[in-house]
This record gives C-alpha cells, structure tokens and sequence, in this order.
C-alpha cells in the first residue's frame, strides 16, 4: 500500500512539473560566444584551418584562379567537376579544363562549386541545393568553393536570416554546412581524412567580382 502511495506522488509530482513547464525563448540578438575581435575574412580563415581545411583571401577572381591553377597542378589534377554556368565559363576562359557531363562526374578529383554563406564563427560553408546541387560538396575527393567577400557573416543565425531574405519562402530543399575536409576517429581513435567524403577543401574568398554570383 505505502508502494503504491509512493508511485502515485511520484506520478503527481511529474505531472505537475510538466503543466507548470514555462515556455523558453532564446533571443537570436544574444550570443553565447565573445565577440569576433578580428575581420569575418580572418576569423573564418583562422577557424577553417583549425578543422584542416585551407582558406586563400584574394583581391579579385583573377588572382583566385591563378591560386587554383597552382593548387590543381601540385595535385596533379587536370580537370574540375562544375555546374555553375558563370564559374564554368570564368574556368574555361582561364584555360582550366571543366567536366560538365554526369558520366564524368564519378572519375572527378576536384568539384567547384559556389556558396550560400561562410560562416565566420565556425568556418563553415553554406551550401544549398540551388546553387551547387547535393553531390559536388560530398562527391569529389577535393572540393573547391569560391565566395565573395560579402557572403561573410558572423554566426550561423545570421545566414540563416539571409537564406530567408534570399529566397523569400522559397527555402532550397538541401542546405548543408561544410566544416573542413570530411573526417572520422571511429576505428582505433586515428584521425582519418577523407572517410565519408572529401579529403580536403579549399576556400577562396575574393572581394571584387567581375560577374553576379549565382
């Protein structure tokens, strides 16, 4: 009997702590994280790299693409995935061999692609299904993004307010965030690169632009 009358307050006290609950808000102007000290470009450098992933700041396009000739030569690599129709023929015109065609798309070593954001508290990149599509951040063993100076904010609430003013309801059916090469410790605690995804990413960040960004 002193069971049961044990369970049964039990059974109250839950109760009643359930319909007493207060509704918790959290106020997107409050930040849990101490202010960013330096520039968005060197503060999402600084974290990027952090995660093993290379960020290259540029003054224009120009000066990027001459950066990727160099990095696709020291991998050897002689031709690169993309479906953006503007970085498509900005590469071509620079003399960067471009696969286009999906029966290509499984033998690439090095997708491009754009990017909604970058996120300068984490290092991450923003990418969404209607700019880069689901397989090129996942795909290729080298993923490349090209970003402008602009699409640099603070912390993830920020893209995520600028996501909803971009597309105005119309929200992208994928959205991911990229935070470096994909990695696991899964077997014996070893770092392992590249397990699930790609083995390395490079960032190139650029302040002027010679053609809308998709």
């Amino acid at each position: 009997m002193n069971n049961l009358s044990s369970r049964t307050q039990i059974l109250e006290k839950l109760h009643s702590s359930t319909q007493q609950q207060e509704t918790i808000v959290i106020s997107n102007e409050t930040s849990i994280f101490n202010s960013i000290t330096t520039s968005l470009e060197h503060c999402f450098k600084t974290e990027l790299e952090e995660v093993s992933g290379t960020c290259i700041l540029c003054k224009t396009i120009e000066e990027a693409i001459i950066h990727l000739q160099q990095i696709l030569s020291e991998h050897k690599i002689t031709s690169v995935f993309c479906i953006e129709n503007n970085w498509i023929n900005q590469l071509k015109k620079s003399g960067i061999t471009v696969c286009v065609e999906n029966n290509d798309f499984i033998l690439t070593e090095a997708g491009l692609t754009s990017c909604e954001f970058l996120i300068a508290r984490t290092g991450s990149v923003m990418v969404s299904s209607k700019t880069s599509g689901r397989q090129l951040n996942i795909y290729p063993p080298i993923h490349i993004v090209f970003a402008q100076k602009s699409q640099l904010v603070p912390n993830i609430t920020d893209a995520l307010k600028g996501l909803q003013e971009k597309y105005k309801g119309d929200i992208p059916s994928c959205i991911s965030l990229v935070s470096g090469p994909s990695r696991t410790a899964d077997i014996e605690k070893t770092l392992v690169l590249g397990a699930h995804g790609p083995k390395a990413l490079y960032v190139f960040i650029y302040e002027k632009e010679t053609f809308p960004v998709a």
